[in-house]
């Protein structure tokens, strides 16, 4: 029987240790590469009926897996802080303007 407060590793710090760089930048930049995923995933529609379907639910789950929640949770916080000033990120959304 496993704990729920033991660390699990995740793919992230598999692949990039801590030891490189500090985790401020790692959380930061990981963070910034996710909500890049989520944007250009939001401009992927799957034909679908009655409502179009974006791959947008995919890549956060994809991202929760690799990332862990607390970093897919900061990612998907960033992605909306990035629709609210106005970028154009959502679905639907036009590329000016």
């Amino acid at each position: 029987m496993t704990s729920l407060s033991a660390a699990q590793p995740t793919l992230i710090a598999t692949l990039w240790p801590k030891g490189e760089t500090s985790g401020a930048i790692r959380f930061a930049t990981a963070a910034v590469a996710g909500s890049l995923l989520i944007a250009i995933s939001s401009k992927i529609q799957v034909p679908f009926y009655p409502v179009p379907m974006t791959m947008q639910t995919f890549v956060i789950l994809a991202l929760s897996m690799a990332c862990g929640w607390r970093l897919a949770g900061a990612t998907v916080l960033l992605y909306l802080a990035e629709g609210a000033v106005g970028l154009p990120v959502f679905a639907g959304t036009p590329e000016k303007g």
